[in-house]
């Protein structure tokens, strides 16, 4: 439960007060959405603030399982930052980018793209998302028999021993072995943009997905809890994300008067 005397704390205080500060969303679980296709929807209210604060210099970080597309609406602000596909591949306002862990496994998934499309059924719909490949079941009316299916394939075509697989929103997604979790994700955001801290609402979706898996992640790769960046975590609800946003610009008009 969210109490005032946690956004009154001095420590709530100088975090927020920082210049380049990370407002970051796990989006799936702050929508409480599966389909992380859709469109990220917040009221007017909760839009104007998130811009007023990427225009003072707070960088609002969009974190998905889904797409880029569905983060349109905001890419016109200065502090934009999405990362897509589980933290795969990250836009802002110099392009898109993928993650440089995974680029190696560009050419291997468009191996594995070829020779899935001739062995899955027409009903299931398979997409290559450049270092990663996601299998549609959602229109195949016992998702629980298809999704058993596609385990079996993808245990034949060698899948589940070489790559991070998860089910998602009735999609599986064959990912690469690297480690895509939410401290690792946080310390590649503060190596590339020099966060001085985070406002962070949620978590991961593949925290808990892959804890279940026996993969390891193939390269070591930076944990943000080893490299004393300050941060402070609220419950995941877009309720909580919209007086957590009011406060800081209270705050941040407060220090400028």
């Amino acid at each position: 439960m969210l109490s005032q005397s946690s956004l009154e704390s001095q420590k709530f205080v100088n975090l927020v007060s920082r210049k380049n500060l990370g407002l970051v969303v796990f989006t799936d679980v702050v929508s409480g959405c599966l389909d992380s296709s859709s469109a990220f929807q917040v009221d007017d209210n909760l839009s104007e603030a998130l811009r007023e604060l990427s225009a003072d210099g707070v960088s609002t970080v969009f974190i998905s399982g889904g797409n880029h597309e569905r983060f349109s609406r905001f890419s016109d602000m200065s502090g934009f930052v999405s990362l897509a596909n589980f933290g795969l591949s990250l836009w802002d306002k110099t392009g898109v980018h993928v993650l440089k862990q995974a680029q190696p496994y560009k050419e291997i998934m468009e191996e594995l793209f070829d020779r899935l499309s001739l062995w899955l059924p027409i009903s299931i719909g398979i997409k290559n998302l450049g270092v990663s490949l996601s299998l549609d079941y959602g229109g195949i009316p016992d998702h629980v028999k298809a999704r058993n299916g596609l385990n079996r394939l993808l245990e034949e075509a060698e899948c589940l021993d070489r790559f991070n697989v998860v089910n998602h929103g009735r999609i599986m997604h064959v990912l690469p072995p690297v480690s895509l979790k939410s401290a690792v994700l946080l310390a590649q955001l503060q190596e590339r943009f020099h966060f001085e801290g985070f406002v962070l609402f949620g978590l991961n979706l593949l925290d808990d997905l892959l804890s279940f898996g026996s993969m390891e992640p193939r390269y070591s790769q930076p944990d943000i809890s080893n490299q004393g960046i300050e941060l402070m975590a609220f419950d995941p609800s877009l309720s909580i994300l919209r007086t957590v946003t009011n406060a800081i610009s209270d705050i941040r008009l407060s220090i400028k008067e």
